[in-house]
């Protein structure tokens, strides 16, 4: 029957759903602060390997476009002040709520969805559709770098006999647990379009200006001296001492080469040494020229801690090892343009 489906929606590749996603777990913004709670309703459409949703909750409002590898997101306390505000990438982006929203808009591509579907189960079989359950392949519906942040997926999928999607339910479990539940109608509804938001639109500076990473003025923060080709700073973030494993404020910083999603990434995050951690033992000792730390490989790629002044740098990256601390080898201080 997931055949099936796939080969439906190859076929339909143009939709529209509804639903409802809910938060549970970590920290969710709102515009009075923060819960651990959040439930939304989610409208949108999906054509030609796009996707567009609005999800609405009782304090925030979101609007995600999904275009291939690439999340759009943008968020007001308002609908009117939605229109007015620019999207930034979601899918390079450090702050949580925005990794939240990327994470949210995998789970519109049913397409992706089913092709990442593995082990699926009958559940049972009444009224002409079948209800199935079982697993999905993480790093293929999320891609590798939004995946180091997912633990595990689940799928359980409503299909009609024909093989087109009634519903799905995707469940995710990351740093807060994510469910979101579609109903579809309209299959093939030639009048239904998605497009790219235009270049106008789109925040392409980083996500926090000089000014608000001074913040961090005690903290030496530092960049590399040389990125590989076409790789540049597409993202920062200052991270809350909840948002870390050490308990303390950290700047963090992401590279990648935009026009080529396959290029690679490269996630920094700086904070004072005396907030770090020991290595564990299955680390190993690492050096990137004149800096020395240790180093551990994780499913996604190397993970490396080193120490330059009073500065902790974390690196998080696919790239192999040696390539990183070609990377690491000289660090220079931060600049990062105002905006």
């Amino acid at each position: 029957m997931v055949e099936r489906a796939r080969a439906y929606v190859a076929a339909h590749p143009r939709a529209r759903f509804h639903g409802t996603a809910t938060v549970e777990g970590g920290t969710i913004r709102t515009t009075t602060g923060s819960a651990q709670t959040a439930h939304a309703d989610v409208a949108g459409e999906l054509a030609m390997g796009r996707a567009h949703a609005v999800i609405a909750d009782s304090q925030l409002t979101s609007e995600v476009v999904l275009d291939g590898d690439t999340v759009y997101a943008r968020e007001a306390a308002t609908t009117d002040a939605l229109a007015k505000a620019s999207y930034v990438r979601a899918d390079t982006q450090l702050r949580r709520v925005m990794r939240v929203r990327a994470e949210q808009a995998k789970a519109l591509d049913v397409a992706a969805v089913f092709a990442a579907a593995q082990d699926l189960k009958t559940l049972g079989r009444h009224g002409g559709v079948t209800t199935l359950d079982g697993d999905v392949d993480v790093p293929r519906l999320f891609g590798s770098k939004l995946a180091q942040h997912v633990e595990w997926a689940t799928l359980k999928a409503v299909v009609a006999d024909d093989g087109r999607p009634v519903s799905t339910a995707l469940v995710v479990r990351a740093e807060a647990d994510l469910t979101t539940r579609l109903s579809f109608d309209a299959w093939g509804d030639a009048a239904i379009t998605v497009a790219a938001p235009p270049p106008a639109q789109v925040d392409a500076r980083p996500s926090v200006t000089q000014l608000k990473l001074a913040s961090l003025r005690s903290t030496k923060l530092v960049m590399p001296k040389q990125l590989p080709d076409g790789w540049q700073l597409v993202g920062t973030d200052v991270l809350a001492p909840s948002e870390t494993e050490e308990g303390c404020t950290q700047a963090a910083l992401s590279y990648e080469d935009q026009t080529n999603p396959d290029a690679g990434y490269l996630y920094l995050y700086e904070f004072p040494s005396s907030c770090a951690q020991p290595p564990e033992g299955s680390s190993s000792l690492f050096n990137a020229g004149p800096y020395g730390g240790f180093s551990s490989e994780t499913a996604d790629g190397p993970y490396v801690q080193i120490t330059v002044g009073n500065t902790t740098v974390q690196a998080v990256s696919d790239l192999a090892l040696p390539d990183l601390a070609g990377v690491l080898s000289d660090l220079v201080p931060l600049v990062v343009q105002s905006s």
